[in-house]
């Protein structure tokens, strides 16, 4: 518990270091009016267009070869696009550690041999304890829709002593002993005046009066409001340290049963409508009024006796064995795929793994297999057994990724397409010889199409599709003048603009100056990448991490 407040502390104070960092620059980042203008004129200017599209898809791609070394000079070219860190793909088998239908059945068995002496037993809470329950003795009443259903009716039919069970629920094997009966209501209203001391949670920095002297002072005003009921509100609102309920006089409003802290609780649902009293609970002493209860019904407190449903020894044994000889049998001809099918194993694959990562895909933190996978003695093709909390894996390295440029292997399914359509384009444009778009149509069998209203906030073609490069070329164009072969995102263009309507000038152009400057000072990850990149860092952070 305190390795985690330690860390939420620090995180707490790492974050505010970033934003207090984030906030100095971001101030600095704003907008001028002429850029508010412009945004403004760019957004609101509309287009009408006469245009010739002839789609890509019209070629067939048998017709067009890209070959290995274009690949890798188009990588070159762009190579600020494909630039990659070192990385690790592995492939892996997960052998979970699970219990069989007779490790269940065994469990089942050795808590029902417990019932007799549950029942027999007259101090529920050492029973559990030295019968080594997984779960302790909860002390709390609950009502029937909190209990398991399948067993839910039948306990609720049941008196004091009688117990219940073995029942499965939530991976354990219960048996439940009813140890209270009693009626009481499902929700309550109630009002309080709290009066914190110095050492209570979540105290107030100024207060510094001790814990009697705080019980001396909730007594005092329990006097006030049991002689006169009608200041209880007024006093509320100027002594409770509880500033959200104080302000409403003390009004809680309606709660159900597990909402307060046990103290509170106890008193509220056990006591009666218009009961007043103080009660002290981990937060101070609080003067309590009872302001209503409905919904009366029976509760029960049960004692809860709870065995685990896990793997026997054996079982544990079996999985390790058969993950033992998975590894092995892969291990003699490096044919880690070819076994796991056939033994009908599953293969799931954690691509792009980089060298300080923590987490693998599917299995959570696992540093253990990072560190394997980046090791200078691992190459692809290498594989290991790992033994995890729960489950055993072999993993497989499936390839290595150096930093530098991506390989074209990679790079393919991104760059082969682009290729293709440039080449597509190319021939595209050798029909594109025409003087006029009437011309240019006939000679590509189509027509020429009409659009209006086009701008480049929404720079869509009907019929087309969304075409930035094009509609933002129709932007810079004179009036009716043909350009030919302007290439979009999914074929050659001919186009002519036959109308530009500007909008209407404004006296001044601060609204769209505010929104430039405020979607700036959203890109916080702009300026991380930023820093990294202008800093002279050499990180060397991965030699730390690295298996030798």
């Amino acid at each position: 518990m305190w390795g985690a407040w330690s860390n939420y502390m620090t995180q707490i104070r790492d974050n505010g270091e970033r934003n207090t960092y984030n906030n100095l620059v971001t101030a600095g980042l704003g907008a001028s009016l002429k850029e508010g203008e412009s945004q403004y004129f760019a957004d609101n200017t509309k287009l009408t267009s006469q245009f010739v599209f002839v789609p890509y898809t019209s070629i067939a791609d048998s017709l067009v070869k890209v070959s290995k070394g274009e690949i890798e000079s188009y990588i070159k070219t762009n190579s600020n696009d494909f630039k990659v860190e070192e990385s690790r793909d592995i492939s892996y088998v997960q052998f979970n550690i699970a219990a069989t239908t007779e490790d269940e059945n065994a469990i089942k068995a050795s808590v029902a041999e417990l019932i007799e002496d549950f029942k027999n037993t007259s101090n529920e809470s050492v029973f559990l304890s030295e019968n080594d329950s997984d779960t302790s003795i909860d002390d709390s009443f609950k009502f029937q829709k909190e209990i398991n259903a399948t067993v839910a009716s039948e306990i609720f039919k049941g008196a004091k002593g009688d117990v219940f069970g073995p029942y499965k629920e939530q991976g354990y094997f219960k048996i439940s002993k009813i140890t209270d009966v009693t009626t009481m209501p499902d929700s309550a209203r109630a009002s309080h005046i709290l009066i914190p001391f110095l050492g209570a949670q979540r105290v107030a920095a100024d207060v510094t009066r001790t814990q009697d002297e705080a019980k001396v002072l909730a007594d005092s005003i329990l006097n006030v409001v049991k002689r006169n009921k009608n200041k209880f509100e007024d006093l509320a609102k100027t002594m409770s340290s509880d500033l959200g309920s104080g302000a409403k006089g003390g009004d809680l409003d309606w709660f159900t049963y597990n909402r307060m802290t046990p103290e509170f609780r106890d008193f509220v649902f056990e006591g009666n409508t218009g009961d007043i009293d103080v009660v002290e609970t981990p937060f101070g002493f609080h003067i309590i009024k009872i302001d209503g209860q409905k919904n009366n019904q029976t509760a029960l407190k049960l004692a809860t006796y709870s065995r685990q449903i896990i793997a026997s020894e054996a079982t544990e044994n079996a999985i390790f064995q058969k993950s033992e000889q998975f590894a092995l049998a892969s291990s003699k001809d490096n044919k880690f795929f070819e076994v796991a099918k056939e033994n009908n194993y599953v293969t799931k694959p954690a691509i792009g793994l980089k060298v300080l990562d923590e987490n693998v895909p599917g299995l959570g933190n696992q540093r253990q297999i990072i560190s394997w996978a980046f090791s200078n003695d691992t190459k692809p093709g290498d594989f290991k057994r790992f033994d995890l909390e729960g489950s055993h894996v072999v993993a497989f390295v499936t390839a290595k990724t150096e930093k530098g440029l991506m390989s074209a292997a990679k790079a393919t399914n991104t760059v082969k397409p682009i290729l293709v359509n440039q080449k597509k384009a190319k021939l595209i444009a050798d029909k594109f010889n025409g003087s006029t778009l009437a011309d240019i149509a006939k000679e590509n069998n189509t027509n020429v199409r009409n659009a209006s209203g086009i701008n480049l906030k929404s720079p869509t073609l009907s019929g087309a599709g969304s075409e930035p490069k094009v509609v933002g070329a129709m932007y810079n164009a004179e009036i009716n003048k043909v350009y030919k072969n302007i290439e979009g995102n999914r074929g050659v263009y001919a186009f002519a603009v036959t109308n530009k309507e500007l909008p209407t000038a404004l006296p001044n152009y601060e609204t769209s100056r505010k929104s430039i400057a405020e979607s700036r000072k959203t890109k916080t990850f702009a300026i991380y990448e930023a820093i990294k990149n202008a800093a002279d860092i050499e990180d060397n952070r991965s030699n730390l991490y690295r298996s030798n």
